[in-house]
């Protein structure tokens, strides 16, 4: 459906199963993004699994969508509906639209890709495509500067 698509970019390297998640915060929006790195199925900073990260992720998303946007978008809705006035009132339908955009588009589909990771079960990374990358190394400054 609708709020569980999902793009996955994975491969091997190094022995290792990489696997980068966009994660659009505005949908439909072809702005700039955060992806986040996954190695062997856990986030590459916590530790944490995928699917819990991206559940515990989504779910707070949603969460701030409703405090920081919806909620502020709703009173003033109702202030401009409340005034009477032919002209505020038209614009207080204009609002209603983006509150509605807001709610289904950012609030809900936020909430329902959180529920879609918590209940899926860990990734399967089979036929993956192998990726051989050089080694790096530091250069001869950074290591003495190190030891």
């Amino acid at each position: 459906g609708f709020c569980c698509t999902s793009s996955q970019i994975a491969f091997r390297a190094h022995g290792r199963i990489l696997e980068l998640v966009p994660v659009s915060e505005i949908p439909g929006c072809s702005q700039a993004h955060p992806c986040i790195l996954f190695v062997d199925g856990q986030e590459h900073t916590s530790g944490v699994k995928r699917n819990s990260y991206m559940s515990i992720l989504l779910k707070r998303a949603g969460c701030k969508y409703c405090c920081v946007v919806g909620f502020p978008m709703f009173l003033v809705t109702m202030a401009l509906f409340a005034s009477g006035q032919a002209a505020l009132i038209g614009l207080g339908l204009v609002a209603l639209a983006g509150l509605v955009y807001c709610c289904s588009c950012c609030v809900v589909a936020s909430c329902c890709k959180g529920a879609h990771y918590n209940r899926q079960g860990d990734p399967q990374y089979q036929d993956l495509c192998q990726i051989e990358l050089p080694a790096i190394q530091a250069p001869s400054s950074q290591l003495e500067s190190t030891a």
